[in-house]
């Protein structure tokens, strides 16, 4: 019997490198919320930073009021921009959860053939072995014919 060969290993490899490719895109999903985690901290920060301004500025002595409607301009982008950036965060995890979905569809994909692959090797072994088996019968046959006949 010749050596194992697999049938379906050129989909096996196809879905394998698909795999791979959910998994590194499900990676640059995490990579981008990351990033939009980060820019959501950077806000707060400048949030708290402008009220700690504000907040002086608003103190004892003189008030201010070109400085307090600047505060209060900057306070509505930084407002905006947040909101922005919630959308964007709310939409990569959309994303993310769809990549998710997609490598654990694929993820399936590759056990079902690998778990196939793995039947089809075993029934190759049995095969082998059931040969291996018929060829030392008849070795044994012809040995016993042999030795009864110039026994």
């Amino acid at each position: 019997m010749g050596l194992f060969r697999f049938r379906l290993e050129n989909v096996l490899k196809h879905r394998l490198t698909e795999r791979d490719r959910c998994r590194e895109q499900l990676a640059e999903g995490y990579q981008a919320l990351s990033l939009v985690e980060q820019e959501k901290e950077r806000l707060e920060q400048d949030r708290s930073k402008l009220y700690e301004l504000a907040a002086e500025a608003a103190g004892v002595g003189t008030v201010d009021i070109e400085k307090l409607l600047e505060f209060r301009r900057y306070e509505v982008l930084l407002k905006a921009q947040e909101e922005h950036w919630e959308k964007t965060l709310q939409a990569v995890q959309q994303e993310i959860d769809k990549r998710r979905e997609a490598l654990i569809e694929a993820d399936r994909a590759v056990k079902a053939l690998e778990k196939l692959h793995d039947r089809h090797y075993e029934r190759y072994l049995r095969e082998c072995a059931q040969i291996e088996n018929r060829q030392m019968d008849e070795v044994a046959q012809v040995r016993w014919q042999r030795n009864r006949v110039t026994g």
